[in-house]
């Protein structure tokens, strides 16, 4: 399980201790990520671009309608 949350910040919990690292997300309240059953990132999203497990953005992955905030993610 993987978690890109706030200002680009990043958590992999599949480790025995959780690891902290980095994003491409600035998201000010909601984030969304998605994970294969193994745990592998598959991608994340702020609700408006989405990024892929390299943290590149996805092919259309920009100008989405959604928000910033906890309810659009």
């Amino acid at each position: 399980m993987n978690w890109a949350l706030g200002e680009n910040a990043f958590i992999d919990f599949n480790t025995s201790f959780p690891t902290v690292g980095t994003s491409s997300s600035d998201a000010f309240e909601g984030s969304s990520t998605m994970s294969d059953l193994n745990g592998n990132l598959l991608f994340y999203t702020n609700g408006v671009t989405v990024w892929n497990s390299q943290h590149q953005l996805m092919d259309n992955g920009s100008g989405l309608f959604g928000g910033l905030s906890a309810t659009n993610a």
